[in-house]
């Protein structure tokens, strides 16, 4: 194979190489870092596929190994997250076991997507792992910025929060494919609706604006595909 239509796999590796150092700055405490990379890995997530599809560089191959790196950014990587964020709240050992359900259902969901999914243009099944990473990372690194008063009843919270993204994402869920297909309005007009509303949560609610987005993104998909 050309270098050409390596540049996707290339990319992977990247992804997952990033991943595996923000498990490292995890485990020696630097949270913040942690997510920042996790940030970088939703870059090369996005980019890998964009290359693969502008290149048309796509192969049995490099699905496989985007999923194995996805694995350990989006899997691994927050899981051992919440792990050691449940550790430092002093939680129970039951409530840390719960944080392995999340590397446990993003397996599943990749493996379903690469078996079972064909490439649907118009939705995906389960909230996908990269969205779901975010949204669990993202409320915890927000927690620690804004120094938020740690309790048993927060850590019971941050974990059920754990299992109900865990179980959405290898739920029988229609969510919206947020990739465009053109530009056209007709055929997109459900992802630009999503952009607007992201948009305005944005602007009036910077801080929450992940967590709030992922539950538009569910509601625009009730309505969408009517479940």
């Amino acid at each position: 194979m050309t270098i050409k239509r390596n540049i996707p796999n290339i990319i992977s590796v990247l992804n997952l190489v990033v991943g595996f150092m923000a498990i490292w700055f995890v485990a020696h405490g630097f949270f913040s870092e942690a997510f920042y990379l996790l940030c970088t890995c939703l870059i090369l997530d996005f980019l890998d596929g964009f290359f693969a599809r502008l290149l048309n560089a796509k192969t049995s191959f490099g699905a496989q190994f985007d999923s194995f790196a996805d694995l350990v950014s989006f899997g691994v990587l927050p899981g051992f997250f919440l792990m050691n964020y449940l550790h430092n709240l002093n939680a129970q050992f039951i409530l840390i076991l719960l944080s392995a359900i999340y590397p446990v259902t993003a397996a599943i969901r990749l493996v379903r997507f690469n078996l079972e999914e064909k490439g649907s243009n118009e939705y995906f099944t389960g909230i996908p792992t990269p969205i779901s990473a975010l949204l669990i990372m993202s409320l915890t690194h927000l927690n620690l910025e804004l120094h938020i008063e740690s309790t048993e009843f927060h850590a019971m919270v941050v974990s059920c929060l754990t299992v109900l993204v865990s179980l959405l994402m290898i739920s029988k869920l229609k969510i919206i494919n947020l990739k465009f297909q053109g530009l056209e309005y007709r055929t997109n007009k459900w992802r630009y609706l999503f952009i607007v509303l992201a948009a305005i949560t944005f602007t009036l609610v910077p801080s929450y604006t992940i967590a709030l987005i992922y539950v538009e993104l569910i509601l625009l998909s009730l309505l969408r595909f009517k479940i």
